[in-house]
């Protein structure tokens, strides 16, 4: 899911690649009780540099995620470079974001598709928040 927006009172909105298609939900609460049984991270795209990217720079990354708002939905693997209106899966969702709007290559060990274990391993995010099930 990629973050559009957040408001501490209403919550965060997103843009999710979900089945059946690609969707836009606004101030939803989340809660880590939600994911108890997720390893959950929350990770932030940075320069090369390691600083934040501008507010223009996010809002353009925001902007494309909108964009594939009622693609369909497919399940991985799909190849990467296919056209994203063919469909989106939740980690090429984040990664053609990035990548059509701002130039940033997210994806890592494996040619043709892009997993969240990438993402995360990626050298340009970062951690922001992490929890794991207790019996992991």
């Amino acid at each position: 899911m990629l973050v559009t927006g957040h408001d501490k009172a209403t919550g965060i909105s997103i843009v999710e690649a979900y089945p059946p298609y690609v969707r836009v939900v606004e101030n939803k609460q989340y809660y880590l009780s939600d994911y108890t049984d997720t390893k959950l991270a929350v990770l932030r795209v940075v320069g090369e540099d390691g600083e934040p990217l501008s507010p223009e720079l996010k809002k353009d990354v925001v902007d494309k995620g909108l964009s594939f708002e009622s693609i369909p939905y497919v399940f991985p693997p799909i190849d990467i470079e296919e056209d994203p209106k063919e469909g989106l899966y939740c980690s090429m969702l984040v990664y053609r974001s990035y990548l059509d709007a701002a130039g940033i290559d997210l994806d890592g060990w494996f040619p043709g598709i892009v997993t969240p274990d990438e993402l995360y391993a990626s050298d340009r995010t970062v951690v922001v928040f992490e929890a794991a099930p207790e019996d992991s």
